[in-house]
Parts: structure tokens; sequence; C-alpha cells
């Protein structure tokens, strides 16, 4: 059974990680001299904070001539507030959320998407939904304030003709683990989650599966990838960065990328230290749900995907128009 981290070893590890990283900042200066320091933020408790350690301990930015420096973040607030006041500089992040801080004036540009909606999945236990319009007349779980319910909302009413907002029970969760608690305890039919609490909730709800995999689907549908996390930079506010940063940023988490799928075992026993169970992160690899890959806003198809998916949420409302071309870093 899949163990969920409780709010105060969240906290408490938070902080330890905080001090662990700090410490390898410290000892990785002088290895960096000369290299361009960025600021850049992970939120605690999930994959992303697995790769960036494992960014920093195997210098995947130092090769490319960047030193990165790490702040923890403990909620999406946090997060999103760090960027919007210029906090940080680099992070990684939904695209749409990111899209919206643009459109309020935060100078915040894309650099590339490194995780597609292939991580966004319904779950059902036996004799649950099969298919989207199965869900009519039905109680689904959802972090309703998440880019995941946003883009399942949208992507079941274009296809499937099924609307969320008066067609189904929508039970709003505070957070992914929330959703797949509510599932196990037969309050809902459906959850809708994402890596790893998807996998999380195989492991831990005897019977249950994926009924929709929400980026398989949209592919199915239109041939394109839909966007989901993306790596993002401020723009500099004492002026432009050095000629190739954007490229160089892109670099690092390629080879970081590369790294994980190459070493996917070591990638998820780092989920002990998080307390997840590393069987998780082995779950939603081997599913090939949890796929990590730098696609750069440099090349035209990725620009093409990611235009499609704002058109699609400007369509339906979530956006009130479509970010011009200052917001992808190319």
């Amino acid at each position: 059974m899949a163990k969920l981290l409780s709010r105060r070893k969240l906290i408490t590890r938070t902080a330890l990680g905080g001090i662990a990283l700090a410490s390898l900042g410290r000892g990785r200066r002088g290895l960096a001299q000369g290299a361009l320091e960025l600021q850049i933020g992970t939120l605690t408790g999930g994959w992303t904070q697995i790769a960036h350690q494992l960014m920093l301990e195997h210098g995947f930015d130092r090769k490319h001539g960047l030193a990165f420096k790490n702040t923890n973040y403990n909620s999406v607030q946090q997060y999103y507030a760090a960027f919007a006041s210029g906090q940080m500089e680099l992070g990684t992040a939904a695209w749409d959320g990111l899209a919206k801080l643009y459109l309020r004036g935060v100078p915040v540009q894309l650099v590339g998407t490194i995780a597609t909606a292939s991580m966004m999945a319904f779950i059902a236990r036996d004799g649950g939904p099969r298919t989207l319009a199965d869900l009519r007349g039905k109680r689904l779980a959802a972090v309703q304030a998440s880019g995941v319910y946003s883009a399942a909302r949208v992507v079941a009413k274009l296809y499937d003709g099924i609307d969320f907002t008066t067609e189904v029970t929508v039970q709003n969760a505070p957070n992914p683990p929330s959703t797949i608690t509510l599932l196990a305890a037969g309050q809902v039919d459906a959850a809708l989650a994402w890596e790893h609490s998807v996998s999380a909730a195989l492991l831990r709800i005897g019977g249950s599966r994926v009924f929709v995999n929400v980026g398989e689907h949209y592919t199915a549908k239109t041939g394109r990838q839909l966007p989901y996390m993306t790596v993002a930079l401020l723009k500099s506010a004492g002026g432009a960065r050095p000629p190739g940063t954007v490229g160089r940023i892109a670099a690092a988490y390629d080879d970081l990328f590369r790294w994980t799928h190459a070493n996917e075992d070591a990638f998820a026993e780092r989920a002990k230290a998080l307390e997840i169970d590393p069987a998780i992160i082995k779950t939603a690899l081997a599913s090939r749900r949890m796929q990590f890959a730098m696609r750069p806003f440099s090349v035209a198809a990725n620009q093409t995907d990611m235009r499609a998916a704002a058109e699609l949420l400007v369509g339906v409302g979530e956006l009130p128009r479509v970010p011009d071309d200052g917001f992808l870093a190319v």
C-alpha cells in the first residue's frame, strides 16, 4: 500500500531538504565559477523535487555553463507567487498556469515542454466507468483548481460531448492524493489525477484501473501532443542574458531526463526520501505515463502543439486569449 506523506512530515522533510540542497549549493559554487547563476524553484513532495536534486548532484547545469541555486516551495500558490514576484528565475510548472501569469504581465517565457498530458488519467474501480461518456450522471473526484482538470474538462467536452460542469457531479479535492482517498472510500465513481498519484491509486486500490489517459486520448483525436509540464524562465530585469542561455537551459534538462530514463530504478529509489514507495514511481515509468523529454520551443512542431493547446483553452473560456509569440523562448 502506498504511503502518503503527512503534512507534518512534509514540512520536516522540506526543511531538511532545503538545508541539504543549500549545503550542496555552497559546495558547488567553487566548481561553477564563471557560470551563469540562476535561482530555480522546486515544488516539494513529487517527481520535480527528485529531478532537481539529480540535476544539482550530477552537475547537468554546470556542464552547460550554468549554476542553479535552488529554493523549495511547499504549495502551488507559493510557487507561482515566487515566479510573479521575481524571487525565482527558472522553474517547472504546468504551462496554462504560466500562461495566466504571462497574460497578467509577468515576463515569463517557456523554454520547452518536459512532460505531456500522458501524466493525466481517469481512474475507476471494478465496475466503474470505462469511457468519458460513462461519467454522465456520475461522481468524479478532481482538483478543480488545477490545469489538469481544465485540460481534461476541455478534452471531454470537445471530443466526447460531455460537459463536466452540468452533467457530472464533481467532488473538489485539495490535491491528487485526496482524489484517490475519495475513490478508495467509494465516495465517487471515478477520480482524475496525475502521476505519481495515478500509480499510487493502482497499487492502493484493488481492481482499480486507468480507463482514459488524457494525453493519449487527445493525441488519438488530433495527432498532436498536449503539453503539460514546462520549464519556464523569467526575463532578466537587468537586461538581456548572455546569448544562448535558453539553449543551455534546454540542454541541461535534456541531459537530466536522458539520464533519468537510462537509470529509472535509481530515479525511483530517490522517492524513499520523500516517503513515496519507489514501486509507485516504477509503475508510473513502466506504464510510460511518466515520460520526460525536453521539447524546446526552438522547434516549430513544439510551438504548434503549444498554440493548439492554448486555442483549445481559449475556446472554452479557460484562457482569455492565446499568448503572443513572446510567451515562447525561441
